[in-house]
């Protein structure tokens, strides 16, 4: 049991990082003094504005895998 915990937790982590990067946002907007979290922000924001280039990534390996599998 302890051992299987923490691979069920990724998948649950990954959605709550979703909900946190959106958090952060807006914690920081309010929190312009913490410099330290402001620092934070740039890579939280930066995996929404890549998940679309990482699905054309994917995109571009599966044509390749087709390819040369053709």
């Amino acid at each position: 049991y302890v051992l299987r915990t923490p691979q069920l937790r990724p998948s649950s982590m990954n959605a709550a990082s979703q909900t946190t990067k959106k958090a952060a946002n807006t914690s920081t907007r309010n929190s312009d003094a913490d410099s330290k979290e402001e620092n934070r922000i740039p890579p939280a924001v930066v995996p929404t504005k890549t998940s679309k280039e990482k699905q054309v990534a994917v995109d571009q390996r599966r044509r390749k895998q087709s390819a040369t599998r053709d």
